[in-house]
């Protein structure tokens, strides 16, 4: 059963400059009550559709793990503030702002 969704507003590199969504590209992450997070990205016109990757979350540590894509398991930390999630991506410098999708 999923508890949260968010979408992804635009991402940001260790300089703080974003990185806007391509258009057509939509990004959600999904928490369940099962402590997996799901993530799936639709690129709109494509006839595959979505990519999917599942990760776990801790909220007593507020992280996630994850496999990258050579099978290395991965920490990335995460912080609610009302309706946005960041999520920090240390290996690729990266931060992932979201929104809560109602």
């Amino acid at each position: 059963m999923l508890v949260d969704t968010w979408e992804l507003m635009y991402e940001s590199e260790d300089g703080g400059r974003e990185k806007p969504t391509p258009p057509g590209v939509r990004t959600l992450v999904e928490f369940t009550d099962q402590g997996r997070v799901i993530f799936n990205k639709t690129y709109s016109g494509d006839k595959n559709g979505v990519r999917s990757r599942t990760a776990t979350y801790s909220l007593e540590k507020n992280e996630m793990h994850i496999r990258d894509d050579l099978g290395n398991s991965v920490r990335w930390p995460y912080h609610v503030t009302g309706d946005t999630l960041v999520i920090v991506m240390p290996e690729a410098k990266t931060r992932l702002y979201l929104r809560r999708s109602r």
